[in-house]
């Protein structure tokens, strides 16, 4: 249920993100577009991003998943051959008869391991879809500050004046 709610949060903060993102890319001018494409480029691609990510959600919940099998294992004699809604008992209602179907048969009726797999993917897409875009709208304001730091017109020693007056 934890990683449920955390999976959706990320995708409704992505939303606002990726929203903000195009609009602060919208008001660049086509040269600090350039520059922010150049910069992107340089940075590691999201897809390998979340290609790691996976490997790495994977791995750990297959070590749990192994840890899980092993005591049950140890305890009953037998591994245990579960699908997730026997395993977790709370589960996520909305109200509506056809999403409640829908979520007993997409998710509750899965094996255990298939379930995880597939909440590791959603929160790998989940996390990407939000780091990806806080990452670019920081490279913007970054870009944004260096770029009016340059054109601000600069005063000389004298307050302004220059010396060939």
């Amino acid at each position: 249920m934890v990683f449920n709610t955390i999976i959706l949060l990320l995708f409704a903060v992505s939303i606002p993100l990726w929203a903000g993102r195009f609009l602060a890319l919208s008001t660049l001018d086509p040269r600090a577009r350039e520059i922010f494409q150049r910069l992107v480029r340089t940075k590691e691609s999201p897809v390998a991003f979340a290609a790691r990510m996976f490997v790495l959600l994977v791995a750990l919940s297959g070590t749990l998943l192994i840890l899980v099998y092993g005591m049950s294992y140890l305890q009953t004699g037998r591994l245990l051959h579960a699908s997730y809604g026997e395993v977790m008992s709370n589960r996520l209602y909305s109200g509506v008869e056809g999403v409640d179907n829908t979520l007993d048969t997409a998710f509750y009726g899965l094996p255990l391991p298939i379930t995880v797999l597939m909440k590791c993917l959603f929160l790998t897409a989940a996390f990407t879809l939000a780091l990806k875009a806080t990452n670019d709208l920081s490279i913007i304001l970054r870009l944004r500050g260096k770029i009016k730091r340059l054109v601000r017109p600069s005063t000389g020693p004298a307050g302004g004046k220059s010396r060939s007056a």
